[in-house]
């Protein structure tokens, strides 16, 4: 992993935007990966303290794309979102980070399995041999047929697939960690329909705990690929307000109640107020019910300051 990448220059605070991605003073503020023609800017959620350190930093950008990640995931399961969130959700971050950190651990997979072939060159597999019936001349036991080992060579195919989704990874999230050198695939996400066939049926046929991790997460960037995409380019990746995932973040801390379809009315009443008192339904975030009593916990996340000219 490469030293020096300076990763606190590419970071700052919450970048405040509009419905039109263009920038406003409003509390509506991008968190996460900016990509622009020739650099990464990452957007870090209001009063976070960025590290200095490439290597505190690069733990901080980490969490922060993990927790994005996390609560789109979440999300997604609880509401129904717009068209452009789902859009963007297909962006498989957490599949990227698995990868990358894998490779560091495991490098590219290579089968440890074996098939046994009957009279053929190579190892002998004497347990498999054991079990045929020998053969006794002059007090030595023969055995008639021969069983050897050999790895499983359709495993290469898998390998081709961990190498090109371990390079469409580092296209997105190299920056954290430098350049390194990684060989071009024998495949091409072109083929994308026969590589999740064939991811599909390892992973049917597979018992191994990391084996199936890699699978998954080779599976989860292929179907989360735009291929027909004809420019190429790199979405951004992140929310256009993250008091979203506060608000998630808060509800799975302290929520201990179910909140869906519960919508309590708040009554305001005040000098000013004539006639019927105001009522609202209010969304609540999160609820706790505590030696029985009920709180209602609301998710704030503000910006508070004034325009100094």
């Amino acid at each position: 992993m490469a030293n020096n990448l300076n990763l606190y220059s590419k970071c700052s605070i919450a970048k405040y935007v509009n419905e039109n991605g263009e920038e406003t003073s409003e509390d509506k503020a991008f968190v996460g990966i900016e990509y622009t023609q020739d650099d990464v800017k990452v957007y870090f959620p209001l009063g976070y303290e960025i590290p200095k350190d490439d290597d505190e930093c690069r733990k901080s950008i980490i969490t922060l794309l993990r927790t994005i990640s996390l609560s789109k995931n979440i999300i997604n399961q609880e509401v129904k979102l717009n068209d452009q969130l789902q859009e963007d959700y297909a962006f498989p971050m957490s599949a990227y980070l698995w990868l990358i950190r894998d490779y560091f651990t495991n490098g590219i997979y290579q089968s440890k399995e074996k098939i046994i072939k009957r009279n053929s060159s190579g190892k002998m597999n004497w347990k498999r041999m054991m079990r045929e019936t020998p053969l006794l001349s002059n007090g030595n036991f023969i055995y008639l047929e021969q069983y050897s080992e050999h790895n499983i060579a359709v495993d290469n195919i898998i390998t081709e697939i961990h190498i090109l989704c371990l390079n469409e990874a580092l296209k997105r999230i190299e920056f954290l960690f430098g350049n390194f050198e990684l060989k071009d695939s024998l495949m091409t996400f072109d083929n994308k329909d026969f590589l999740l066939n064939v991811l599909n049926n390892a992973l049917s046929k597979t018992f191994e705990d990391h084996k199936q991790q890699l699978l998954i997460n080779l599976r989860n960037v292929l179907l989360g690929l735009d291929i027909n995409n004809s420019d190429q380019s790199i979405n951004n990746y992140g929310l256009n307000g993250f008091h979203e995932v506060w608000e998630t973040v808060i509800r799975f801390l302290f929520g201990n109640q179910e909140i869906s379809g519960y919508t309590p009315v708040a009554t305001y009443e005040g000098a000013g107020i004539r006639g019927n008192k105001k009522k609202h339904p209010l969304r609540l975030d999160a609820l706790l019910l505590k030696d029985g009593v009920y709180y209602i916990l609301d998710a704030k996340y503000y910006h508070f300051g004034l325009d100094m000219m």
